[in-house]
């Protein structure tokens, strides 16, 4: 983690790095919108909590903006083969965005409408994750 963003620590959830594909949308505004050419974008996922994700992305987005996100998650260390995969579709608020040193944006961003099934689906993952992780 950048030295910068140590003190300044805010999440309230648990949160995992991760690499995975993300496409997104920007909602609003429409400066930003018209910015990505009103498209899907695809992007990296660099970290997931219950309560929002980290992506790097090749666009800056302003801080407030609104994008819808989707992803599907793997959670092939479930024991239950029918809790092992999830489609997930939320929309987001941008909280940070800033050009790292591999000159890419990283994006972290807000669920604001995410399901509890939801929720829980990702709250499992992180779970197993950690747990296998150390």
């Amino acid at each position: 983690m950048d030295k910068l963003y140590q003190d300044t620590e805010k999440r309230q959830t648990e949160r995992i790095d991760v690499n995975f594909v993300v496409i997104y949308n920007v909602n609003s505004p429409l400066s930003v919108r018209m910015m990505v050419g009103n498209q899907e974008v695809v992007a990296i996922a660099v970290n997931l909590s219950e309560g929002g994700i980290a992506i790097s992305t090749n666009y800056e987005l302003p801080v407030s903006t609104l994008v819808k996100i989707r992803f599907i998650l793997l959670n092939e260390k479930s024991p239950v083969i029918s809790e092992r995969m999830k489609s997930i579709e939320v929309t987001g608020d941008v909280r940070h965005s800033f050009l790292n040193q591999k000159n890419v944006y990283q994006i972290g961003i807000s669920f604001i409408d995410l399901a509890d099934s939801e929720r829980q689906f990702i709250a499992g993952f992180i779970k197993l994750e950690k747990r296998s992780r150390q």
